[in-house]
């Protein structure tokens, strides 16, 4: 989805505004989000909340392809674990544990720890 203010950079930031019974939508790119960050500090309850709205979408911002993080012990990537749907080596649960923290239990009907053969 493109920014809708600027209409030429992907959106990262979707936000609803709701005043008496008219709901509107915005999908904005990261620099559109900042300026509007920085055009709402003046107001207190929002300032706190979007203190750190520029941080967090350094976060949002997609890695590069040339510097995706490949694991150690086998060179998998994160983009090739969900292609094959299986992990190259052990040290590759480390490495993608962010990732596996939701995804292992969704798999596994709300599991987590190994409970043997059956």
């Amino acid at each position: 989805m493109i920014c809708t203010s600027c209409k030429n950079a992907p959106a990262v930031v979707f936000l609803k505004t709701i005043v008496g019974n008219k709901v509107s939508q915005r999908a904005l790119c990261s620099d559109c989000a900042a300026e509007i960050h920085e055009s709402v500090q003046a107001l207190d309850p929002l300032e706190s909340l979007l203190s750190g709205l520029p941080s967090f979408l350094k976060l949002l911002r997609p890695t590069p392809r040339g510097r995706a993080q490949r694991c150690e012990g086998c060179g998998m990537t994160y983009a090739e674990f969900r292609q094959t749907g299986r992990l190259g080596c052990a040290s590759c649960y480390e490495l993608f544990e962010p990732h596996l923290r939701n995804l292992i239990p969704r798999i596994h009907g709300g599991a987590t720890n190994h409970r043997g053969g059956p």
